[in-house]
């Protein structure tokens, strides 16, 4: 049987060999550099949202592989991986504000129709300059009244923009306008991904260099995958093409397509 001394030595090798293969990868990886999302060619993904009441006066809300529990009573509660403070603006209004130090960072407009069968939903980032706000229009499946229920729809692309830049080794990621940002190995570990308004450390992302034009990542929230991507550069350098399951598998009914070019 195998001395463990050399199975921890031989382990530690090849992790350093590893290491230091995707670090070169990394470093002449074609998604480095700045891209501008192309709203026209790409798709929003196929939404499903979920909307109980576990409680009197609490609401329960589960979408693309993440959850919500809150009240509205204007008090920051965990949503969909923020924390949100809930208000109701009118009788078939709501907004979901989220704050970062203090400072408004998004605020998320749900609007009722009057028949009760469409839910519109509209996310606006204030001082945004970087166009419109994003709509995510659903249809009632089954349920009621008011947002109790299933509702189903597609949610619209708005202009975006993403860098990519290496750092240290490290891949550099900063999407705008909603401000995410990532840095991390690209080693299957996990590392923080930064969004206003959320905890520190409550979502990470593993990513990995797939091959020469190709990285995978996944999201996850407090160690649960809820969203997976791959991000795959044309052979001419000058198209990224995103593909997102959202959802805790891989292979989540819930996917989008967005096609950058690179500025």
């Amino acid at each position: 049987m195998r001395g463990l001394v050399a199975s921890i030595v031989c382990a530690v090798s090849c992790l350093g060999t590893a290491a230091a293969t995707a670090q070169s990868a990394l470093a002449n990886h074609p998604i480095i550099g700045a891209w501008t999302l192309n709203v026209a060619r790409s798709q929003g993904a196929n939404v499903r949202l979920v909307v109980s009441s576990s409680a009197p006066g609490q609401i329960d809300m589960k979408m693309m592989g993440l959850s919500a529990r809150f009240r509205v009573d204007g008090t920051p509660y965990p949503t969909f991986g923020g924390m949100a403070s809930w208000k109701q603006v009118s009788p078939r209004a709501w907004d979901a504000e989220v704050k970062d130090q203090g400072t408004v960072a998004s605020v998320d407009h749900y609007v009722l129709s009057a028949d009760e069968q469409n839910l519109t939903i509209t996310s606006g980032t204030p001082g945004r300059t970087n166009g419109a706000a994003e709509r995510l229009m659903l249809r009632r499946a089954s349920g009621g009244p008011g947002l109790v229920g299933v509702w189903q729809g597609r949610r619209e692309v708005g202009n975006a923009t993403a860098e990519y830049a290496v750092e240290n080794g490290q891949l550099r990621i900063h999407l705008s306008p909603s401000e995410e940002r990532f840095l991390g190995r690209l080693d299957g570990k996990d590392y923080p991904w930064s969004i206003p308004g959320t905890e520190a450390g409550r979502i990470t992302a593993a990513g990995r260099v797939v091959d020469s034009r190709t990285i995978s990542i996944v999201l996850k929230e407090k160690g649960v995958p809820f969203h997976y991507a791959t991000l795959a550069v044309t052979a001419d350098g000058r198209t990224l093409q995103i593909d997102q399951a959202h959802g805790a598998k891989a292979d989540a009914p819930e996917r989008s397509r967005l096609i950058y070019e690179r500025r």
